[in-house]
């Protein structure tokens, strides 16, 4: 008699476990195939202001000196200010990792028949619920108890179902591998996003 094809816990745990490891270096993920288009990322807003082109005056020169004092403190508002906006921005995009992770953590959950987790408390750079959900199609089994084995005709028949009923299993648990690994690399271009809003910053 064929026997079904367990969702094997161990299976979705493997998924879950590649898609918390760290990412590898951005250059990796240049061409890796996302869930989404490879620009699918906003970029920050915010405007780094231009550097104070005024000459340093003489100490003896008040009128020039109040003025290049005037604008180095309008320019440090204006840095403090784009700084807080890329502060935001790469905050908000850890936020947006966490859809992602969410989303793919309820696909997860609903091949594994458990409860799916919370959503994220806030939206991020992208409106809430940006990520698409997972394509993939569970297969249910065959209905009803196993025919007797001296049925020849009606084991046959049972045991077919089966066999489709696997293949299908298998491929569904290969597609679910596919989304979570595309996820990844949609997470990773979300990291090269933050990592270079902040090298802007630190510039």
């Amino acid at each position: 008699m064929a026997r079904f094809l367990a969702f094997s816990a161990a299976f979705l745990a493997s998924i879950l476990a590649a898609l918390a490891q760290p990412a590898a270096p951005a250059q990796q993920h240049e061409t890796a195939a996302g869930n989404l288009s490879a620009d699918f990322y906003v970029k920050p807003s915010c405007a780094r202001p231009e550097d104070v082109t005024l000459p340093k005056p003489a100490l003896t020169d008040r009128v020039n000196v109040q003025l290049y004092n005037t604008a180095i403190r309008n320019h440090n508002k204006q840095l403090e200010a784009f700084g807080a906006c890329i502060d935001a921005y790469t905050g908000k995009a850890s936020l947006d990792i966490d859809w992602i992770l969410f989303t793919v953590n309820t696909a997860i959950a609903k091949a594994n028949n458990s409860n799916p987790p919370s959503a994220p408390a806030a939206p991020g750079n992208m409106p809430s619920g940006f990520y698409p959900a997972s394509d993939c199609i569970k297969p249910e089994p065959p209905q009803g108890a196993a025919p007797g084995v001296r049925d020849i005709k009606a084991m046959d028949a049972y045991n077919a179902q089966v066999k489709t009923f696997n293949a299908s299993a298998a491929v569904f648990q290969e597609c679910l591998k596919g989304y979570a690994a595309r996820a990844r690399a949609d997470v990773a271009r979300i990291e090269q996003a933050q990592a270079s809003a902040s090298h802007s910053k630190a510039q």
